[in-house]
């Protein structure tokens, strides 16, 4: 939840660029990992989480696998926003993943999922739609197309991050697990934010020259970046399932709303009132059922 809290901030903060010193969207993902890889390695290094590293070929796919899942869930991501528009991507790309997550459980058998979970995905689901108005009439069919089909693949990503993030953290600390896959995930954006956007990485210069500029880009990799996969490298090593992990992320919506009101005077309507009541409800919940299932858990362990 503290994860999607930060996630939540990124566009409100991004709007503080001055105009003259806009970055393109595909070199934010590019501008926010190469800040936030090294500096979480570094903080590894001084905090001593680097000492029981060691090199094994399925920890070496595990951080492949979420820095490429990383990186390919921030171009499709940007890039759906362009196509589709913000909101109906954020809600694409929050509500898919803990759906896609629910049918890969079910269909491998391995992780459990409660009556409760399933409850608070049902709410969750239904409080995202009290977000989202799609008028699918105004918009080109191939861009649409190409926008949903990019949304899926970044929903997908997400999900493989996840399972990356829950399976690394059992052997290394989140500050390690977050930094090595966000630098792995900057050496892939690289290229792609030089072929995407050609003049973006000279539009990033320029505005590094700013300071105001240079003071959001790097809050965003050191908050809403380095911290917030921290918390959510952290967080889904906690959960007792990858779901409960995904659901308890849907709350970002709301958040992102709860900003935009106090800093960029944007109002909130009846229907995203209730939709922002009705994730917090399913957040409850869940946050219920796996006290629930710790203390069940603790009782078992100690009989």
């Amino acid at each position: 939840m503290c994860a999607a809290a930060f996630w939540a901030a990124v566009g409100v903060v991004s709007r503080l660029v001055p105009p003259e010193f806009a970055i393109p969207d595909e070199v934010y993902g590019f501008a926010r990992t190469i800040v936030a890889g090294p500096a979480m390695l570094l903080m590894a290094l001084v905090t001593g989480s680097t000492r029981k590293v060691k090199a094994s070929v399925s920890g070496s796919s595990g951080f492949l696998l979420f820095g490429i899942s990383c990186a390919i869930f921030q171009v499709c991501l940007f890039r759906s926003f362009t196509l589709l528009g913000v909101t109906i991507t954020v809600f694409l790309t929050v509500c898919l993943p803990p759906v896609i997550a629910v049918f890969w459980s079910l269909r491998k058998i391995g992780e459990p999922i409660s009556r409760q979970v399933l409850l608070a995905l049902a709410i969750s689901t239904m409080g995202l739609l009290a977000f989202v108005s799609i008028d699918t009439a105004s918009g080109h069919p191939l861009d649409l197309t190409l926008g949903l089909a990019l949304s899926l693949l970044a929903s997908a990503a997400f999900v493989l991050m996840t399972n990356a993030a829950r399976s690394l953290s059992v052997d290394y600390s989140p500050i390690f697990v977050s930094g090595l896959g966000l630098v792995i995930a900057s050496l892939v954006l690289a290229p792609a934010a030089m072929t995407i956007a050609p003049h973006g990485l000279m539009h990033l210069r320029a505005a590094m020259g700013d300071w105001r500029s240079l003071s959001v880009l790097i809050y965003l990799g050191l908050g809403p970046t380095a911290l917030a996969y921290v918390c959510y490298c952290a967080g889904m090593a906690r959960c007792r399932s990858a779901v409960a992990g995904l659901v308890a992320s849907m709350i970002e919506p709301a958040v992102a709303a709860g900003l935009a009101f106090l800093f960029l005077n944007e109002t909130l309507t009846a229907w995203q009132t209730l939709g922002c009541l009705m994730l917090l409800t399913a957040i409850v919940i869940l946050w219920l059922d796996e006290q629930r299932s710790s203390v069940a858990a603790a009782i078992a362990t100690q009989s």
